[in-house]
């Protein structure tokens, strides 16, 4: 599971746009390659959960919590999806697989949406996986229906939001 794990979060293997200054996105160092060539290798910034400032709380699912984050010594604010490595279990009894994991990463990955949350990398520690994601101011959908008087939409919310989901999908 470990080596899922790592593949899952090695920022190298994925094509996601990052928000960090490029002075420290790459540093770059000459590998020989033949004796007359040599070929700059880029090599990324490892990011921690140390290179932010937790804010707040944004919300709580069934498989982690969001936080509002900003990046240290910047003014951009950020959400991050934080995953407990223990919830990862197999069999029966299990609260999420590293399928699932890789499945919600590809999408953020590949999906252009304006209706879909876009993921700018992720991370991981010993105990967490981490997926930091644009903010996107608002809030989410079932809350706006919880807060609904009647806890339903109207027909013509509804027809809204169905067609989000519809050009989302």
């Amino acid at each position: 599971m470990g080596d899922n794990l790592s593949k899952c979060c090695r920022f190298g293997q994925t094509s996601v746009p990052t928000t960090l200054p490029v002075t420290e996105q790459l540093k770059t160092e000459e590998l020989s390659v033949t004796p007359a060539k040599s070929v700059a290798i880029a090599k990324v910034k490892k990011i921690s959960i140390n290179d932010f400032e937790m804010i707040g709380e944004l919300g709580q699912g069934g498989f982690g919590k969001v936080f509002l984050v900003r990046k240290k010594n910047c003014d951009d604010f950020q959400a991050l999806k934080v995953i407990k490595k223990s919830l990862l279990q197999s069999g029966k009894d299990r609260r999420i697989t590293v399928e699932e994991i890789f499945s919600e990463k590809d999408i953020m990955i590949k999906s252009d949406n304006p209706f879909l949350v876009k993921l700018v990398c992720c991370f991981q520690d010993e105990g967490n996986l981490y997926f930091l994601m644009e903010l996107l101011h608002g809030g989410n959908l079932f809350n706006y229906l919880a807060k609904s008087k009647r806890h339903y939409f109207s027909e013509e919310q509804a027809k809204f939001y169905s067609a989000e989901v519809v050009l989302a999908l």
